[in-house]
């Protein structure tokens, strides 16, 4: 009977041991939308790259960069788009083995926005500034090897009153 507990306990304990120990890096490819305070910027492909380090058996550290351009056409002959930079480390749960487990969390990043307008017959209007801004995201990773990942990320940026919003797919490497 006492070895039932034992053999119990060590099969509840497993998902601790078996959640990743190792450096993962990711790059990744998505869409997603942008906002502004005034609305829409559009939508458009995401690509970037991640690095997630471990803390513990449940928490690491990621550090996600990821840049996309958007175009908004308005009416004719006017044009708005964006080109947005993000760089966020943010503190992720984990929660699952090392082959496959799902990931929450959030932080605080930073964004580089370069904005134009364009109207027809007027000069282009450009723009650029930084702007903090809040990730969060929640995902999978999946193991087809014991180095080769995948990963499906679900994201939100908050900076302005509508978050940007958009989904990233992506292959790694754990070492």
């Amino acid at each position: 009977m006492k070895a039932l507990r034992i053999a119990g306990l060590l099969f509840l304990a497993s998902p601790l041991w078996c959640q990743p120990k190792a450096v993962e890096v990711f790059g990744q490819i998505g869409y997603g939308k942008a906002w502004d305070d005034d609305g829409s910027l559009g939508a458009g492909v995401v690509y970037g790259g991640t690095v997630t380090l471990p803390l513990s058996p449940r928490w690491a550290v990621d550090l996600d960069v990821q840049h996309n351009r958007t175009a908004y056409h308005a009416s004719a002959g006017h044009t708005f788009g964006t080109r947005r930079t993000l760089v966020s480390p943010a503190i992720l749960y984990r929660r699952g083995s090392d082959r496959v487990y799902w990931f929450a969390g959030g932080g605080f990043g930073g964004r580089i926005d370069h904005i134009y307008e364009r109207w027809t017959g007027r000069p282009e209007f450009r723009v650029s500034g930084y702007r903090t801004a809040i990730p969060v995201r929640t995902g999978v990773v999946g193991g087809v090897t014991k180095h080769l990942l995948l990963r499906a990320d679900l994201y939100f940026v908050v900076g302005h009153v509508a978050p940007d919003a958009g989904v990233k797919l992506g292959i790694g490497y754990r070492f």
